[in-house]
């Protein structure tokens, strides 16, 4: 039987050099999950940031994390205005079922990515087969 084509979930990963105590901080509060990754030797660093409860598809995720970027603090906001990376990166494992996979954002959705200065990035994790006997 073929394996099927899902959606994971999203990830903010968002990168810089200055501050994120205030913003690890306002996104930590608010339930999210932040890895925080020395980025390269340029003192770059890099969050990952793992939305806090599952969703069945990307738009209410991607919706929820507009929501409470939206309303974190001034100085937060600052520190993420600093960053020179912001996208929100959408997992999917790729199996040979259905034979066409859709999901979809509405523009509305996308106007807040866009006013939070977000990109996009589609990440396809190609699922393992396992051979017999293994």
């Amino acid at each position: 039987m073929p394996l099927e084509t899902r959606y994971i979930t999203v990830d903010l990963v968002v990168k810089g050099s200055g501050g994120t105590c205030l913003l690890v901080a306002a996104l930590e509060a608010k339930n999210y999950v932040v890895q925080k990754h020395d980025w390269n030797a340029g003192n770059l660093w890099l969050l990952n940031i793992g939305c806090p409860r599952d969703f069945d598809e990307p738009e209410p995720c991607i919706i929820k994390y507009c929501e409470d970027l939206e309303s974190i603090p001034t100085e937060a906001r600052a520190e993420w205005a600093g960053a020179n990376f912001r996208e929100f990166s959408i997992g999917y494992e790729t199996g040979g079922q259905p034979t066409c996979f859709e999901q979809h954002l509405k523009p509305e959705t996308l106007a807040r990515v866009v006013g939070l200065g977000l990109g996009i990035g589609i990440v396809l994790y190609p699922i393992k087969h396992e051979s017999p006997g293994v």
